[in-house]
């Protein structure tokens, strides 16, 4: 439980204060285990493609250009020594919005793993408030995926040095062993138009095929029931 708080706490720290660090200093080179690996514009090793310099997730396949949409990815960050526990930041520019999305080995159930989750968000920020849950589906890669998603707002500061109202959520699914978390924060102001930012990057960032290993399900409709594993569509 320590290790786990401590990454989410950590996680949920980058997430948070990340867009105001890189305006303070630049992102420091991280290493990390991968073949045929090189350095990124970005200043973070990642996996070479074809197509340009990516992060590839060795564990489930999970690729992460430099670009989704008008966000940039701006630091690849390590949990653990091999890398299976990995955090990849973006963030758009001018800087409304941050998006990092978290990669780990499952361990329980997803809707357990959520609720702690969420409260790490009340331990980081305790004066953060709840203002929507509910459940979600994502479709990927020819499967349909259910998670859990909250929303809370808070005041802080955003790439500024004044307080203003910031909003942040947290969304949680699972591919086969592992769970895959968004975590995003953006400003109040045009609030529509940042949220509309962050449904096209969850669209548009692809997700590897469904594992071998997962089980055919259909998608939860009960509130906040634990959700099925993703099942592959015809």
């Amino acid at each position: 439980m320590e290790k786990f708080t401590l990454r989410m706490m950590s996680q949920l720290q980058l997430t948070l204060s990340l867009a105001l660090v890189l305006l303070l200093a630049p992102m420091g080179s991280l290493r990390l285990s991968a073949d045929n690996a090189t350095n990124s514009p970005d200043g973070n090793t990642a996996t070479a493609t074809a197509s340009g310099n990516a992060y590839i997730h060795g564990y489930t396949g999970f690729t992460f250009p430099l670009n989704v949409g008008p966000f940039k990815r701006v630091q690849v960050t390590p949990f653990n020594a091999n890398a299976s526990d990995v955090g990849i930041d973006y963030n758009n520019d001018p800087l409304t919005a941050h998006v990092s999305v978290n990669i780990y080995p499952a361990k329980g159930p997803l809707q357990a793993h959520y609720q702690q989750c969420r409260d790490q968000v009340a331990q980081v920020h305790p004066d953060a408030k709840l203002v929507e849950e509910k459940p979600v589906t994502l479709n990927k890669a020819g499967a349909t995926y259910n998670g859990y998603s909250a929303l809370f707002t808070f005041q802080g500061k955003f790439a500024a040095d004044t307080e203003q109202q910031l909003l942040t959520k947290l969304i949680v699914f699972q591919y086969g062993d592992y769970f895959v978390t968004y975590r995003v924060s953006y400003t109040g102001d045009n609030r529509a138009a940042n949220e509309k930012l962050i449904d096209d990057f969850i669209q548009n960032l692809d997700w590897p095929p469904p594992t071998p290993a997962t089980p055919l399900a259909t998608p939860s409709t009960t509130p906040l029931a634990t959700p099925p594993a993703p099942s592959t569509t015809p």
